[in-house]
């Protein structure tokens, strides 16, 4: 079939995009659905990771419906009101999320996770600074479209969450990663975790063994052969961060492993005349 065939059914260049477009945001928005459904309602980590998966998921297996409709604007090409709502079906998802764990938050729901980093949360220890004052209208927008009851500073981190997931997303599919990190899919759960708008979980436990005290290293033997006795640190309080003393028995006292023995000095009377 010549290219020029496909023109019988669709009228212009811009209505075959539009078809296109329309086709793209809807598969990414229906595969964030099911992912996000398929977790319990009070799990705002597990959804919020389930539906960045998804996401990146969908990217990776459709290169190039995601470069159409998250890539760079197709040159003369402008979109019109119908790609709007396909548009918003994954938006919608992520912010029924937010709002949802900010709601949680706010009247103290139990949950696995209803803490909001870096968002104005009762009782959080992050101040965070008031949005400008110009982007107060948009976050009205946004309140209106798919970040219902909840204050501007936590629709101005939704969005960036939202801008920062995709950005993940063409790093690594556009090859900016390359040479950079190794394991792609580990890296991302951890940095989709960790962006400002979503629900984050507990953060990881450490697996490297601490480095060790440069004095925690304990004596075992006392000169002599004789077992050391352990003493109480007289600042440790029960504390394994202080090293303990080692008390030798009074019968083996300490003594040079090898040279001759040191004598000590003697005071001598002083001549006068």
């Amino acid at each position: 079939m010549v290219s020029s065939a496909i023109y019988r059914y669709f009228p212009s260049r811009d209505d075959l995009l539009t078809t296109l477009i329309i086709d793209g945001y809807n598969a990414v928005g229906a595969a964030v659905e099911k992912a996000e459904a398929a977790c319990p309602a009070e799990d705002y980590p597990g959804r919020w990771l389930a539906a960045c998966r998804a996401v990146r998921a969908w990217a990776l297996a459709h290169p190039h419906e995601y470069a159409l409709v998250y890539g760079s604007p197709v040159p003369g090409y402008r979109a019109p009101e119908q790609t709007i709502a396909p548009a918003a079906r994954a938006a919608a998802v992520f912010g029924k999320i937010i709002g949802d764990a900010y709601r949680a938050r706010v009247s103290g729901a139990p949950g696995p996770a209803t803490r909001q980093a870096g968002l104005t949360m009762p009782g959080s220890p992050v101040p965070v600074p008031p949005v400008p004052e110009s982007f107060v209208p948009d976050a009205a927008r946004l309140r209106d479209a798919i970040l219902a009851g909840v204050p501007d500073e936590v629709a101005a981190a939704g969005l960036i969450a939202w801008s920062g997931l995709f950005g993940l997303v063409s790093f690594e599919l556009f090859g900016q990663f390359e040479n950079v990190v190794t394991d792609r899919a580990a890296f991302f759960d951890y940095a989709a975790a960790r962006l400002p708008g979503g629900p984050p979980s507990a953060p990881p436990r450490l697996t490297r063994r601490p480095a060790a005290h440069p004095l925690s290293r304990r004596l075992t033997r006392c000169p002599g052969g004789s077992p050391a006795v352990p003493a109480a640190h007289p600042l440790s309080r029960g504390s394994s961060a202080v090293p303990r003393l080692i008390r030798c028995p009074a019968a083996h006292p300490p003594s040079r492993a090898a040279g001759p023995p040191v004598p000590r000095p003697v005071a001598r009377p002083l001549r006068t005349g």
